[in-house]
């Protein structure tokens, strides 16, 4: 088990033991979900298993518009 603290802001860092068994790079995108009283963290792999299209609940991220250029 590996253990982490949740900031003030909501955030944390994925230690990279779990990174690295997980195959999480830079850019990848993870879900969330809830199943009974547990959290469940998914790495979305699209093509494979399409999470974001199949269960509609997920919108995919988008970059920042500031309107220049």
């Amino acid at each position: 088990m590996v253990l982490t603290k949740i900031t003030a802001r909501g955030q944390t860092t994925i230690p990279k033991k779990i990174r690295e068994a997980a195959n999480l790079n830079e850019g990848d995108v993870i879900a969330f979900e809830i199943e009974g009283d547990h959290l469940v963290v998914h790495k979305v792999v699209p093509g494979r298993d399409d999470y974001l299209n199949t269960h509609g609940r997920f919108q995919p991220p988008r970059k920042h518009e500031t309107g220049e250029g």
